[in-house]
C-alpha cells in the first residue's frame, strides 16, 4: 500500500505543482504521513529492523483525514456530534465495568470456588 500512497502524492505534486499542492492542508497532512512512513520503511530496510508495526501505525494515521472530510458533510457532522455527546456516558460505563468486574469475580470465587478447586 505504501508505494500506491507514494505514487498518489507524487502524481498530485506533478499535476498541481508544488505551490498549489502545499496550499491544501489535507495534502500537507498526507505528505507528512506518507513521508514519515517512507522514511521508516527505508530505515527498516537498511538497519534490518522489524518496524513494520510502526509503518502500519503511521499509515493508520492517514485515516484521520477521513475525519476531516466527514466533518464537512452535514449528515456525518450529526453522527460525529452524537458520538461526542456519548463519550462521557461511555467513559462512566467503562469505569463501572472496570470496577465491577473484579468485584464480581471475587464474589463468584467465594460462592463457587469450592466447585472448581
Amino acid at each position: 500500500m505504501l508505494p500506491l500512497y507514494t505514487l498518489e502524492i507524487l502524481a498530485k505534486i506533478y499535476a498541481w505543482g508544488f505551490r498549489n499542492f502545499v496550499r491544501n492542508k489535507a495534502n500537507v497532512f498526507d505528505f507528512l504521513i506518507i513521508g514519515a512512513a517512507v522514511v521508516i520503511a527505508v530505515v527498516e530496510v537498511f538497519r534490518d529492523l522489524n518496524a513494520r508495526s510502526l509503518v502500519d501505525f503511521v499509515l493508520v494515521l492517514r485515516v484521520l483525514r477521513l475525519v476531516t472530510v466527514i466533518g464537512h458533510i452535514e449528515r456525518f457532522r450529526l453522527i460525529l456530534q452524537t458520538l461526542s455527546q456519548l463519550t462521557p456516558v461511555l467513559a462512566v460505563y467503562s469505569a463501572m465495568v472496570v470496577v465491577c468486574s473484579p468485584v464480581n469475580l471475587i464474589v463468584q470465587l467465594i460462592l463457587y470456588g469450592a466447585l472448581y478447586f
